[in-house]
C-alpha cells in the first residue's frame, strides 16, 4: 500500500520532471520503487520521464509494469498513447488515446492543455473524432 512518505515523493519526482531535472526525479522514482515495487504510479512517473528523455525502449519497459499492475491504470494508457505518438505508431496511439479516455477522462482533459505530443493531432479526423465521443475538446 503507499503511504503518505510515498505520496509525497511521488509529487515531488512529478515536480522535477516537469523542471526537467530527469536524472533526479529517475532517482526518486528508482527509490520509490525499490521501496514500493508494486506501486503503478512509480513505474508509470519513471515511463513519463524516460519518454520526455527520447529512451522509448525503456519508457515501455516501464508502463507495460505498471499496466500489469494495474490493468485499469488510465495514466498510464495516456502515457502508453504519447510513447506511441513520438515512435509514430499511429494504430497503438488511438487505442491506448481512447483507452485513458475511458478510464481517466479527467487526466487526457488536463494532457490536451498541456502536453504538446498532442497538438499534431488536432486536425487530425480519427483524433477529432474520439474527442467527439467522450466531449472532450482541443482548444
Amino acid at each position: 500500500m503507499v503511504d503518505d512518505y510515498d505520496y509525497a515523493i511521488l509529487g515531488l519526482a512529478h515536480t522535477l520532471t516537469i523542471l526537467k531535472e530527469f536524472e533526479a526525479a529517475i532517482k526518486l522514482y528508482n527509490s520509490l520503487i525499490a521501496n514500493e515495487p508494486e506501486n503503478p504510479r512509480a513505474y508509470n512517473g519513471r515511463a513519463n520521464v524516460y519518454r520526455l528523455m527520447n529512451d522509448f525502449d525503456q519508457a515501455l519497459l516501464d508502463v507495460y509494469k505498471a499496466l500489469e499492475l494495474d490493468p485499469n491504470y488510465g495514466t498510464a494508457f495516456a502515457t502508453f498513447a504519447e510513447i506511441n505518438a513520438h515512435k509514430n505508431n499511429l494504430n497503438e496511439f488511438y487505442l491506448n488515446f481512447e483507452n485513458a479516455i475511458r478510464l481517466n477522462k479527467e487526466s487526457i482533459e488536463y494532457s490536451l492543455k498541456e502536453e504538446d505530443v498532442y497538438k499534431p493531432f488536432f486536425k487530425d479526423d480519427r483524433f477529432l473524432k474520439i474527442i467527439d465521443k467522450y466531449n472532450l475538446s482541443v482548444e
